[in-house]
């Protein structure tokens, strides 16, 4: 947004507060995946209430599947707070840039 004078401000804080904020929630989010992962394998070993339907060519693939895809799910979560801290650190290097290119005018 134009700020005083017509230049583009960012506030460094905020931008840096974003980004805090971003990789806690990944964090969480990623942490929560994996205990759901580890719940769905706890439930499928002998004991666990699952374990029975496991001797099911079927439910075996799709358990599989599931995991894979789960698997995949966290590290797809991983790379998206990966993209967006860089989205936010090139909008901070952006906004030094320009200040420094107005600076004197």
């Amino acid at each position: 947004m134009p700020g005083p004078g017509g230049t583009i401000q960012v506030n460094d804080a905020q931008v840096e507060a974003a980004v805090a904020q971003l990789n806690g929630n990944i964090a969480t989010g990623e942490q929560l995946l994996k205990t759901i992962q580890t719940q769905m394998d706890n439930l499928t070993q002998p004991g666990g209430g699952l374990y029975l339907p496991q001797f099911s060519a079927s439910f075996s693939s799709n358990l599989g599947n599931y995991n894979a895809q789960l698997t995949k799910m966290i590290d797809n979560l991983k790379q998206y707070g990966t993209a967006c801290t860089n989205a936010l650190q090139a909008l901070n290097q952006l906004d030094q840039s320009l200040a420094k290119s107005m600076q004197g005018h």
